[in-house]
């Protein structure tokens, strides 16, 4: 997982396999390929944070998102905290989904993070040797 702090984003917007990963700075799994649609993602770990740089007129943030939910019999659910403002996050599906969140901040650039109390690891139902904790899996996040 990447650890590097960046805290004057560049980018006021992620995709993952094209540009701004390196706002993604603590709590992130290595990037991978969604293999029934090729989309590629990063997936989030208990506590997952990135950076963007803030337009001044954006005022909602939009995130692409998908969960390992097939590997439990729950939804996958947590929080979003933009800057200080909290969200719940729930997911109870695997596929990909938008969801759109309020920005209320006059910064330059805002702080993002991804919480999940009890995230999935594979290794559990699996039994594959992965014991990665899993959250959600990010593909692009970006501002209007």
């Amino acid at each position: 997982m990447s650890t590097t702090q960046v805290v004057n984003p560049r980018l006021s917007s992620i995709v993952v396999g094209k540009f701004g990963e390196n706002q993604m700075v603590k709590g992130w799994h290595e990037r991978e390929v969604d293999g029934r649609s090729g989309i590629p993602y990063r997936a989030s770990g208990g506590e997952s944070v990135f950076y963007l740089k803030h337009p001044p007129l954006a005022t909602k943030l939009y995130l692409l998102l998908s969960a390992p939910v097939g590997l439990r019999s729950t939804p996958l659910d947590g929080r979003i905290v933009i800057d200080k403002l909290k969200y719940q996050l729930p997911l109870a599906v695997d596929g990909w989904v938008l969801r759109t969140f309020p920005i209320e901040c006059a910064k330059q650039a805002i702080r993002i993070k991804l919480m999940i109390s009890d995230p999935v690891v594979p290794d559990t139902v699996l039994h594959n040797g992965d014991a990665r904790a899993l959250g959600w899996f990010l593909s692009a996040v970006w501002q209007e």
